[in-house]
């Protein structure tokens, strides 16, 4: 296995218990707002408790809520959530795992290793409602020694490369506890238009499932909103076919596991739920 895997419940904050009581909460409120219909639940029953990738199609901010009510409601599982850097802190409190684009680095230069922690885990991931556990120094040098995050020893580093390095581990880890994995495959789109994986996103969880060295389904998710700001509007939340590919399948060229997943999911989210 190319790449070291480590324990990720270390770099987490417990609000479990939160996050459970929040989703049904949240639950209780969208299904009194909106008319929402399930569709196709036995999938997602099928998932058990193996690890896998939802793959939600993503228009508004109200997919999150209801792709956490799904899962707990169905599965009884929570999610842990790839998120933009850029989005609300407390959104760790439902998983969430903050990971800077490309954008967003920049480079910074370090003398000493001790150096480290503090440039790249201040305002990291798994933050609460101050500072996150990964930011006390001494915590984040104990990890260090311990040789949990090696490959970390770096003089001139890129601080967002480090965080998504980090990051990275934390999503084999999770997967290795079959943890699942809600990762949303394109961008932000308006209401009608056609469905465009981001390939560098699906080409990031296809490496995963080749670390693990074992095959992970992956889970479209298709959501349909009437008018997602009229009262008792029509939602419609219907689990997509799953798709297994093998990990030892190469990524790239024809038939490629990059070019299944891509074709997979650009059949199964572009659909018309209402006529």
């Amino acid at each position: 296995m190319a790449v070291d895997i480590i324990n990720p419940y270390q770099y987490m904050n417990n609000h479990d218990g939160f996050h459970r009581v929040s989703v049904k909460l949240t639950t209780k409120v969208m299904e009194s707002f909106y008319d929402i219909e399930y569709r196709n639940l036995d999938r997602l029953e099928a998932m058990g408790d193996q690890a896998f990738f939802l793959l939600p199609k993503h228009q508004e901010y109200q997919d999150l809520l209801l792709e956490g009510a799904i899962l707990q409601n169905v599965l009884g599982r929570l999610g842990n959530y790839l998120m933009k850097g850029e989005l609300p802190r407390i959104l760790s409190l439902y998983r969430g795992i903050f990971i800077d684009r490309p954008k967003d680095t920049k480079k910074v230069k370090v003398s000493t290793i001790a150096r480290i922690p503090k440039v790249y885990l201040d305002g990291m991931m798994w933050f609460a409602f101050g500072p996150t556990y990964l930011s006390r120094p001494h915590l984040a040098k104990q990890t260090l020694k311990d040789g949990t995050i090696r490959g970390m020893q770096l003089v001139q580093t890129q601080e967002g490369k480090v965080r998504r390095n980090l990051v990275y581990k934390i999503q084999l880890g999770l997967l290795q506890h079959d943890e699942l994995l809600v990762v949303h495959p394109e961008t932000t789109r308006k209401p009608g238009e056609k469905f465009q994986p981001v390939k560098t996103v699906l080409r990031g969880i296809l490496d995963l499932q080749t670390q693990i060295e074992k095959s992970v389904p992956y889970l479209p998710l298709r959501i349909f909103y009437e008018n997602p700001r009229q009262r008792k509007s029509k939602i419609i939340v219907d689990v997509g076919n799953p798709i297994i590919i093998p990990p030892d399948i190469p990524l790239n060229g024809e038939g490629g596991s990059l070019e299944q997943l891509t074709n997979h999911l650009m059949q199964e989210m572009d659909w018309v739920p209402m006529q």
